[in-house]
């Protein structure tokens, strides 16, 4: 019995020993403190402007140090990689005779919809080298409407420009350089719907029927 009362002993002041330096740590640390105060304190009193002035200066070196920062972290963002997202739009060869792939960069757009507007919107500007483009510059895209059924329709407003005088050619690349490009860009197309002035219609210029929704053609480029 003694024996664990000794032990237990000798525990308790091995404990009380490595309590001391942390107390000794901590009072030394509280001395410092309230001597920076002091030292604060009795400058601010006996000496103003002395104390004016080193706040200012320090206050100075604070702002330095944070316009150094953003204009770091300005220049880091500056560095990184734009993010950019594209389309593979379908424009006609400069004879009309079939529809060549182009893939276009744009900014990063997850709404389908605004990917189907910047599509037309670029479907009736030039492709670049080696393309002309597949829609006249008169066609406008009135609304979208995604279908649970993979059918993406496409209401454009009335008027197609010159399109009638484009021929068979003309017109069977424009219908396809819509539902190819719609259908490569947004997710589970299936087939596309054209409506003009929200109806179905015969065709666009009396060549190409598109009373139904098409499905992409492969065999035009």
């Amino acid at each position: 019995m003694s024996e664990a009362n000794d032990g237990k002993s000798r525990r308790d002041a091995v404990k009380k020993r490595a309590r001391r330096p942390a107390r000794g740590c901590l009072f030394f640390l509280l001395l410092l403190f309230f001597l920076a105060l002091g030292a604060g304190a009795a400058l601010w009193y006996f000496k103003p402007d002395l104390y004016g002035k080193l706040r200012g200066q320090l206050e100075g070196k604070a702002g330095e140090a944070m316009t150094k920062a953003g204009e770091a972290a300005g220049s880091l963002q500056a560095a990184l990689p734009e993010k950019r997202d594209f389309l593979t739009l379908y424009y006609a060869n400069p004879d009309f005779t079939k529809l060549v792939a182009v893939k276009k960069t744009i900014s990063p757009q997850g709404d389908p919809e605004i990917r189907v507007r910047k599509a037309i919107e670029l479907l009736t500007r030039e492709g670049g080298p080696g393309t002309a483009p597949p829609l006249p510059q008169a066609i406008r895209l009135k609304a979208v409407y995604f279908g649970k059924d993979g059918v993406v329709t496409l209401d454009l407003l009335p008027g197609v420009g010159d399109l009638a005088s484009w021929g068979v050619e003309g017109e069977l690349l424009a219908v396809y350089s819509i539902v190819n490009s719609v259908a490569d860009n947004v997710d589970s197309t299936q087939k596309v719907r054209i409506l003009v002035g929200g109806k179905r219609v015969e065709s666009l210029a009396g060549h190409v029927l598109i009373e139904e929704p098409l499905a992409p053609r492969r065999d035009l480029f």
